[in-house]
């Protein structure tokens, strides 16, 4: 194990941690040498989860191609990559960020797939675009999340209902979905 010093900031706070190579790491079958990888401090604001490990990118990379099988509580890394749909990947890389890509009524959205959201998300951008219809049918709250260095609390409207298509034609229905009223997104 090789460690270096790091200064790592995220919501509301920052100190220092350390930035790792470890010889490999197995998942399920896989064996995966060399990750790189960052240990944070213990924050303070932290009482809700305790997280302690996530696959980052480079593993992600590596694999190549991810099934999620979000009944089956089942991810699958495929040993021959799938054929691409001819709507194209419906995942993508922004920032080093994973998304998915889906479709709600002929309009293109983007989802932050984040491994510690319990809930979907859409940003202020279609809160802008769709206010009318979410002020109708949704019901406004307060959502609290947190990550490295805090939990922010934040105005959100709640829809019981979302219905999405995945590749253009394979529906899913989301529920609770939080719309962001002030907060700007990637969507």
């Amino acid at each position: 194990l090789r460690s270096y010093s790091l200064y790592i900031s995220g919501l509301g706070g920052s100190g220092y941690g350390w930035i790792g190579i470890a010889d490999s790491i197995n998942v399920g079958d896989i064996t995966y040498y060399n990750p790189l990888f960052i240990v944070a401090p213990p924050m303070p604001t932290d009482t809700v989860y305790k997280v302690n490990a996530v696959l980052g990118a480079g593993f992600l990379n590596a694999v190549g191609e991810v099934q999620i099988f979000a009944n089956d509580n089942k991810i699958v890394f495929p040993v021959s990559g799938s054929a691409i749909p001819t709507s194209g990947r419906n995942m993508l890389l922004h920032e080093g960020q994973p998304y998915v890509k889906t479709y709600a009524d002929g309009e293109q959205l983007i989802f932050h797939l984040d491994t510690g959201n319990t809930k979907s998300t859409l940003f202020n951008r279609y809160y802008l675009r769709h206010k009318d219809l979410i002020m109708k049918t949704g019901k406004k709250s307060t959502s609290t999340s947190g990550g490295f260095g805090g939990i922010e609390t934040k105005e959100v409207y709640e829809m019981p209902t979302f219905a999405v298509w995945l590749d253009g034609d394979k529906p899913a229905r989301l529920k609770d979905v939080e719309v962001e009223i002030h907060n700007e997104g990637f969507q």
